[in-house]
């Protein structure tokens, strides 16, 4: 018989040596996945994975990483879902998802499903958060552009702000903060060549979602460095009033359990994505 349960504070080395052994191929080695069970921005004894337990040995796992957002909610991420395949078509991949969403109390999101666990995910109840993000592209012939803070400590940002930039200070990402004619806005981007002929900024937070849906093409113009470069925003961080060059859809879409949060409220911090530096799709 295979026990689903959540992992041990105790069991946390022996569910990142299975990770590392499973997705052998990923480039981020067993530091990367100490770092990700690590619960660093919650208690030690947060939850951090679901492991599927044969006689005491572990045959699958799902990570959880749990974000306390300053000022806002708290979110699960979901991260790095594997199941031996020997166990595999036992509806045992099914239940680690529906233990891992159980609590209706969190708000829990896959922000980077593979393909293929996409219907797993629907099937268990979660939903799609965002399919399509708006672009902007560079324009660095702009005759006016907007005062550009390169270090938001400079800037007089809110507190709650203050604490999720520093959350993220050690991590592979940029945070400016950028003056608009409404007032401040700080937006924590990551910057990737995610095709042969861009570099995309992509938003990873952003804290006044109006000023940057209002003022995206002057932002854009003021912070991206030419026209190889663009800047992208999931559309449910977006106001009515955006004015984006154009819209593309997501390639996988980002997933969260329903009704428990505001949408507009699940950034991409706090996540797999920022703590092993990955693209978003």
């Amino acid at each position: 018989m295979v026990d689903l349960v959540w992992a041990t504070p105790q069991e946390r080395g022996d569910v990142a040596a299975y990770m590392a052994r499973v997705f052998h191929k990923v480039r981020w080695g067993r530091a990367g996945w100490d770092a990700l069970l690590a619960n660093r921005w919650a208690d030690a004894a947060a939850p951090y994975a679901i492991v599927a337990k044969d006689k005491g040995r572990i045959v699958g796992a799902i990570g959880q990483i749990v974000g306390p957002r300053p000022g806002g909610p708290t979110i699960h991420n979901l991260t790095s879902w594997y199941l031996d395949k020997e166990y595999r078509g036992q509806g045992l991949g099914r239940g680690m998802m529906a233990k891992a969403i159980e609590d209706t109390d969190n708000a829990v999101t896959n922000l980077s499903s593979a393909r293929a666990a996409i219907p797993v995910a629907l099937s268990s109840g979660m939903d799609v958060l965002d399919d399509t993000r708006m672009v902007w592209t560079a324009r660095p012939n702009a005759p006016h552009k907007l005062t550009v803070f390169t270090d938001p400590s400079q800037a007089p940002i809110s507190p709650d702000t203050r604490k999720i930039v520093t959350d993220h200070a050690d991590l592979n990402l940029t945070s400016l903060t950028i003056e608009t004619p409404d007032g401040l806005c700080t937006l924590v981007l990551s910057i990737k060549q995610k095709t042969d002929d861009r570099i995309t900024h992509e938003v990873m937070f952003a804290d006044r979602k109006d000023l940057l849906s209002r003022h995206g093409s002057a932002i854009a113009a003021s912070i991206l460095p030419d026209d190889t470069t663009i800047l992208s925003l999931d559309t449910r961080f977006s106001t009515s009033d955006a004015q984006p060059d154009f819209v593309e859809d997501i390639p996988v879409a980002r997933f969260c359990t329903p009704g428990r949060v505001d949408p507009a409220l699940v950034d991409h911090l706090y996540s797999e994505i920022v703590i092993l530096d990955m693209k978003l799709y």
